[in-house]
């Protein structure tokens, strides 16, 4: 059993109610998907400290969207601060999300984000606040590195940028531009 810690996931995006066709995914697949979506919301809290949502029907996920029409789902107790089951739906269902998972022990907080069109998603290290945060060494060893007159200016260069991408990659890099910001979560028929 692994320790438990406050997590937030904020899901965007469109909720389709109907598979791609080229998906090759019958509706009845598709159908218990949502299901398990929504049954994996019910174990979450719009707010922390708060009871958990207790959705009927897909539809209601409208009537608690955020102010940025956004659904937001908390755990005081998630496991490592993730959502592993209600992350892999969104990935599957093409919805994307934003997860911030606080620090605890040895732990240190984490903004995880996904887009549709990622191979995995982002993730960093993080404040409590949420905002991503980087070492600042390697940034450093990359300004110093530009700074000096050693080495020809492409190949110094070259350096410099494989040091920054690893400074702001380090989990390596899958796209070299951070996510877009997420959109509105809206439903499909």
């Amino acid at each position: 059993m692994g320790d438990n810690f406050p997590g937030r996931i904020t899901i965007g995006g469109v909720l389709r109610l109907h598979p791609a066709p080229e998906s090759g995914i019958s509706q009845e697949d598709w159908d218990d998907k949502i299901d398990r979506f929504l049954a994996e919301i019910n174990e979450t809290s719009p707010e922390f400290g708060w009871h958990n949502y207790n959705l009927k029907r897909t539809a209601d996920i409208l009537s608690r969207l955020d102010e940025k029409q956004q659904l937001v789902c908390c755990d005081d107790e998630a496991s490592y601060g993730e959502f592993s089951e209600l992350e892999e739906l969104c990935r599957e269902l093409g919805l994307p999300y934003d997860r911030w998972s606080d620090h605890k022990y040895e732990y240190d907080s984490c903004v995880s984000m996904w887009r549709p069109g990622m191979n995995k998603p982002f993730e960093c290290d993080s404040n409590s606040s949420e905002v991503a945060v980087i070492d600042r060494n390697p940034v450093l060893e990359a300004y110093q590195l530009l700074l000096c007159n050693e080495g020809t200016d492409v190949g110094r260069l070259s350096l410099v940028q494989r040091m920054l991408q690893s400074a702001l990659y380090p989990g390596g890099v899958d796209e070299l531009v951070e996510p877009s910001p997420l959109q509105p979560f809206t439903i499909e028929n």
